[in-house]
This record gives structure tokens, C-alpha cells and sequence, in this order.
């Protein structure tokens, strides 16, 4: 599955550096590169940046038992 933006691109680069020990494993690109596979993260951060936006806005998750006043009623809600 390629990357959907150069943002997660670069983060996917991160972690691939970090798994193959050429980094310090530290914040979010650590914990990615401790749950992903070698193969995973070789495919995400091999991703063409030429055509890719930015960012991706992502879904917004409404954790269970709190609901968000920005849900309408009758909108689809994410539980995590």
C-alpha cells in the first residue's frame, strides 16, 4: 500500500532508518517502527513524492462513552 501523502512518506522514511538501527528509536516514527514490518515500511517510504498532497486530513475518533459536541446527531461516529 503506497503513501497517501508526502507527510506520512517522510514519517514512514523515519521509522525504516529507525528499524534498521541508522537512527535513535524516539517519538511517534519510533513506535511505527516498532510495530511495523521491514517489508511495510520498505513499501511506504519507497512511495513517489511527485503528486502527493501534503497532508491527508485524517477521521475524526470519538473516544467511547464521550460524545463530541462537533457530532450532529444522526452523523456516523468512530469508536477507538
Amino acid at each position: 500500500m503506497p503513501a497517501k501523502s508526502k507527510q506520512q512518506q517522510e514519517m514512514m522514511g523515519m521509522a525504516l532508518a529507525m528499524k534498521k538501527g541508522e537512527m535513535p528509536m524516539k517519538g511517534n516514527a519510533g513506535r511505527l517502527a516498532k510495530k511495523m514490518s521491514m517489508a511495510s515500511l520498505k513499501e511506504y517510504a519507497g512511495t513517489k513524492r511527485k503528486g502527493l498532497p501534503k497532508r491527508v486530513k485524517g477521521k475524526k475518533i470519538a473516544k467511547k462513552g464521550k460524545r463530541s459536541k462537533k457530532f450532529a446527531k444522526g452523523k456516523k461516529i468512530i469508536y477507538g
